[in-house]
């Protein structure tokens, strides 16, 4: 008590220091210099308090924080990153700290954001922040890593991005659907091929066709493709059900490729399943 009273003293001693200055006598109204008293203890103990919590504070961060700034943060994410696409394996994925997170947050750096996390194998987080960042083909690209391939094809086709969304239907398993849009990306062999994985052979073979008449593609896609074709036909379903000219048309078609890749070998035997027993070399 006699403490409390000391302190209540002491706090009267600059308050009359400044009175006894200024010339001011409080006479009757005392009340005045209680109420001064009560205001200066008051902002003594709000100052006191700041200074306290921001020291409690600094203390509490010099013994929980992670050793490394923000910025270094950053960069060690983005040598595992850079890890990650040199072909390296490593042994766990680094996960997103928090001083990284709240920098690129805070910076409007969303599209380092969807790497940082997807460093972390958190692809789906990662595409929400290429989506932020305005990047729907990188969000795609981690929504289909992350398990939802149908969604990325789908966002993919409303973009106009269809040879990525047939790419996705095909992960997904969708085959019928990755021929549409392989279709419509002007992909014929891959919708070929999407159709053959589909069952649907009759129109797989007529896409095939369609591919060699009408292709200016490499011959070693070419042949890529013919080789595709060439297990569709020979499979025991479509071998015995397939019309006999459609098999002997695209057995032609292929064995012209293998002609200009000189493989005659190769040549004469699809010439010959084509029943055209002489070499019938494409211009």
């Amino acid at each position: 008590m006699e403490f409390i009273q000391n302190i209540w003293r002491l706090l009267g001693v600059p308050l009359n220091r400044a009175l006894d200055l200024l010339g001011v006598d409080v006479g009757p109204w005392g009340w005045v210099h209680t109420a001064a008293k009560v205001a200066i203890l008051f902002l003594c103990v709000v100052v006191v308090g700041s200074i306290a919590r921001a020291a409690i504070r600094s203390v509490w961060r010099a013994f929980r924080s992670d050793p490394l700034t923000p910025l270094d943060d950053v960069h060690a994410l983005q040598q595992h990153r850079a890890a990650i696409e040199a072909g390296q394996r490593l042994d766990e994925p680094v996960a997103p700290r928090e001083g990284a997170v709240a920098l690129l947050r805070k910076q409007g750096r969303y599209g380092e954001l969807g790497e940082t996390y997807l460093a972390a194998a958190r692809p789906r987080e990662a595409a929400r922040w290429f989506l932020k960042a305005g990047d729907r083909k990188r969000a795609a690209q981690a929504l289909a890593q992350g398990g939802r391939a149908a969604r990325a094809a789908r966002m993919m086709m409303r973009d106009g991005e269809y040879a990525l969304a047939g790419a996705f239907y095909t992960a997904d398993g969708a085959h019928r659907a990755a021929a549409k849009a392989y279709r419509l990306a002007g992909d014929l062999a891959s919708a070929a091929h999407a159709l053959s994985m589909a069952h649907r052979f009759r129109e797989a073979m007529e896409a095939y066709q369609e591919y060699f008449n009408r292709t200016t593609d490499p011959l070693e896609r070419q042949l890529e493709t013919g080789r595709r074709c060439i297990d569709l036909l020979e499979a025991p379903k479509v071998a015995a059900k397939a019309p006999a000219d459609t098999l002997a048309a695209l057995y032609l078609a292929i064995g012209k490729r293998y002609e200009r890749a000189n493989r005659p070998a190769d040549a004469a035997k699809l010439y010959a399943l084509a029943g055209v027993p002489t070499s019938t070399k494409a211009p």
